[in-house]
């Protein structure tokens, strides 16, 4: 855990100039197992906060298959725009 906060997400977040329009989803189960949802949850502010665009659901659920197969379809329906976007 004390990699991913120090290494991905900050980065990405502190500076989104860098990200050069990259289209942006996570998701992550409100119970997670692991406490990936206390980094989706402080990403989603950071780049709020600096106005980049992204999509971001926390839902409820724990850390597994079955949290992400429940919301496939919100995935694919943002992958669906991301592509198709002129």
């Amino acid at each position: 855990m004390t990699y991913w906060k120090r290494t991905i997400r900050l980065s990405l977040a502190k500076d989104t100039k860098r990200l050069n329009g990259l289209k942006i989803y996570f998701d992550c189960g409100t119970e997670d197992n692991y406490g990936f949802d206390v980094g989706t949850h402080e990403l989603d502010e950071m780049l709020t906060k600096s106005g980049y665009p992204h999509e971001t659901h926390l839902y409820p659920g724990r850390h597994g298959w079955i949290t992400p197969c429940l919301h496939t379809t919100e995935s694919l329906l943002f992958h669906w725009k991301a592509f198709n976007a002129k």
